[in-house]
């Protein structure tokens, strides 16, 4: 693809003249010597509204390529991490990618940005050697490229400034600098490549974490004819269903929050929270539930086999402080729980579900219990709280049907 028109300026920006986009090859001639950062500069330009890019473009994503030139021997130049102080984030299975070496993204702004590129392995250059850059689809406005033996943090604007306060501050620094800058000691280059790694990786010690931003709440209407799109119904507030009890009440008087409905939830009026919740640990414990249908204890749902147990474990629970470990106690050392699992021989007719609770009801472990049960067999479960992660293992292609090929 042709090259668009350009001019070079004294300070050595390059600025294209033409709107549209088009491959690019920048060849630099540097001077004999080691070379270990390309500075790749984005500026905004009068030429094109003080903008970053020319014609009508919004944004660009750059992935540039270098490589070293020695006479006719053409040599791909490694990048093993880079970075911008201005970029858009990108995102990998949800996760914002790390640097910009798979891939500079930003806005069509008018403040100049900077990307700095490491090479993954430090090159010595000789007098005539050339660099070319090679930009695809380049919609740049004014771009400037320089290189350094330097191997500074990426983005970083005074490559001298920076060099020359490490040199004065920390011989250890300079050190660090020298093996950055040329990787004469290969082992040691491989460990500092490593060690650099796992620090971008850090992110500076910030974690990301998603949050979520009140927002005024939407208007809510009757839907004639459950017509989405008719406005005319009535506009309703929060509030609980009819046919429950109607104590929950704003403290301000203002529209009801979630707050009021966690309130209203675990109210002293509403009996209903703590049955369900023992019904369902009734079940987790004995196998069967009080009332079997878990999901519907209303009037709809079945009735309890034991109505007297399920209030006073309903009122326990509450009277506790809704405190969940207190009750799987209460109900593990019980004498109903301990007992046998041998259906009594006069019952099989007459209860032959074991709702009356005559003995313990035999029931499959999950998985999770088969593995713990497993390893406290064998004197090898670790009873331990915290520490690192495990790696079980995992067959080569366990996960070869998830849509997460990387």
């Amino acid at each position: 693809t042709p090259a668009p028109l350009f001019a070079i300026e004294s300070d050595g920006r390059v600025v294209f003249e033409e709107k549209a986009s088009a491959d690019t090859q920048l060849t630099l001639q540097p001077s004999a010597g080691w070379l270990a950062a390309i500075r790749l500069e984005v500026l905004p330009h009068e030429k094109h509204g003080g903008k970053l890019l020319r014609g009508d473009a919004k944004s660009a994503n750059l992935k540039p390529e270098f490589r070293l030139q020695r006479g006719k021997i053409a040599q791909p130049l490694a990048i093993r991490f880079a970075d911008s102080d201005r970029k858009e984030p990108r995102y990998t299975n949800g996760f914002e990618a790390l640097g910009i070496h798979e891939g500079w993204r930003f806005p069509n702004a008018a403040e100049p940005s900077t990307g700095v590129y490491l090479l993954d392995q430090p090159v010595l250059l000789a007098a005539g050697d050339e660099i070319v850059v090679t930009l695809k689809a380049n919609s740049l406005g004014c771009v400037r490229v320089s290189v350094s033996p330097f191997a500074s943090e990426p983005a970083a604007r005074d490559w001298a400034a920076l060099l020359a306060k490490a040199l004065a501050k920390d011989e250890a620094v300079a050190r660090s600098a020298w093996l950055a800058g040329t990787g004469a000691n290969a082992a040691a280059f491989t460990k500092f490549k490593a060690i650099s790694r796992e620090i971008a990786e850090c992110r500076g010690g910030r974690a990301k974490v998603v949050v979520t931003e009140p927002m005024p709440p939407l208007t809510v209407r009757l839907l004639p004819r459950g017509n989405w799109q008719d406005e005319s119904g009535e506009v309703v507030a929060p509030a609980p269903p009819h046919f429950l009890p109607p104590f929950l009440k704003s403290a301000d008087g203002q529209r009801l929050t979630r707050l009021d409905l966690a309130k209203w939830i675990v109210a002293p009026e509403n009996p209903l929270t703590a049955r369900v919740f023992m019904n369902r640990l009734w079940k987790q414990f004995f196998g069967n539930a009080l009332s079997a249908q878990t999901d519907d204890v209303g009037a709809q749902g079945e009735w309890p086999s034991h109505p007297e147990l399920l209030d006073w474990l309903a009122v326990e629970f509450r009277e506790s402080g809704w405190d969940v470990k207190h009750m799987v106690k209460v109900l593990v050392t019980s004498a109903t729980y301990r007992q046998g699992s041998s259906l009594r021989p006069e019952l099989r007719d007459s209860d032959p579900q074991n709702r009356l609770l005559a003995s313990q009801n035999p029931r499959r472990l999950e998985a999770e219990f088969v593995r713990d049960n497993a390893l406290a067999v064998a004197g090898l479960l670790n009873l331990e709280m915290g520490g690192p992660p495990v790696h079980p293992y995992q067959p080569p292609g366990y996960y070869a049907q998830l849509q997460f090929p990387d």
